[in-house]
C-alpha cells in the first residue's frame, strides 16, 4: 500500500541477482541466541542488486525466459556531478533479429610489460549492419536504443606465471561503431620471458559471429 491521502495498492516484483537465503542475523536472544532472517523477510532483498562488470560479487544479467528476454548490465558512469548512470541492454531470445551481426578485433603485435596490471588494449569493432526502423512500430527515440550489439568477452594467456584478467566481460558497440577493450597482465618472479594473450569477443544475438585477437607480451 502506497501512502498518503491518494492511497493506491501497488505490487513491485523484484529480481534477486541471489536468490539463496542471504544468511544473516536478525537479533540476538538474551540467551545469546542467534535468530537468523526468514525467508521471507524482505531485508533477503539487501543483496539483490544486479551490478556491471566481474568481480562485482554480484550477477551482470538475467535471462527472462517466459517473456523471452535477455537483461544485461553493461556498463556504469558518474557524470561531473558524481551522479550514476547504468547502461541496459535486452536482446530477443528469438532470433538474430533483422541486423546483419559482425565483430572484428585488432592489437598491437607486441608490448613489454614493465609492471603489474599493464594494461593491453585492444580494439573492438562492430562490423554488423542496423536494420531499418519501422516507425509504425518504434519511436524515433526508441529507434536509437536498436543500433547496437552486445559481445561476451574472455581473455586467456599462453606463459608459465603468466595472468590475464578483464574488468568487464560484456561490451556493447553500435553498429559500424568501436570501442576499446582493456586487459590487465601480470606476471610473477618466475614467469617465462613472454606469454600471448589471447581476447575472444562473440556477439551474443549470434554466437557464430566471433572475433580474436593476440598480443605477444615480453618481459
Amino acid at each position: 500500500m502506497n501512502g498518503g491521502p491518494n492511497s493506491f495498492n501497488s505490487y513491485i516484483w523484484v529480481v534477486d541477482a541471489h536468490p539463496e537465503d542471504i544468511d544473516m542475523v536478525d537479533y540476538v536472544k538474551p540467551n545469546g541466541e542467534k535468530v537468523m532472517r526468514t525467508i521471507a523477510d524482505y531485508r533477503q532483498l539487501n543483496d539483490a542488486l544486479f551490478r556491471a562488470g566481474l568481480g562485482s560479487g554480484s550477477q551482470c544479467e538475467w535471462e527472462d525466459a517466459p517473456n523471452r528476454l535477455h537483461f544485461y548490465v553493461i556498463d556504469t558512469r558518474k557524470d561531473e556531478k558524481g551522479i550514476l548512470s547504468y547502461t541496459l541492454a535486452v536482446r530477443s531470445l528469438d532470433g538474430l533479429g533483422p541486423q546483419k551481426r559482425g565483430v572484428a578485433l585488432e592489437a598491437q603485435a607486441v608490448l613489454k610489460v614493465g609492471k603489474p596490471n599493464t594494461p593491453v588494449t585492444f580494439t573492438l569493432k562492430n562490423t554488423g549492419t542496423a536494420a531499418e526502423t519501422d516507425p509504425a512500430a518504434h519511436s524515433a527515440s526508441v529507434g536509437a536504443c536498436l543500433n547496437s550489439d552486445v559481445y561476451r568477452l574472455s581473455v586467456s594467456v599462453d606463459g608459465n606465471e603468466w595472468t590475464a584478467r578483464l574488468l568487464n566481460g560484456l561490451a556493447a558497440v553500435n553498429f559500424g561503431g568501436s570501442r576499446k577493450v582493456t586487459v590487465y597482465v601480470a606476471q610473477d618472479a618466475g614467469s617465462s620471458p613472454s606469454a600471448k594473450v589471447t581476447l575472444r569477443v562473440a556477439s551474443e544475438s549470434d554466437p557464430s559471429k566471433v572475433a580474436m585477437a593476440t598480443v605477444s607480451v615480453l618481459k
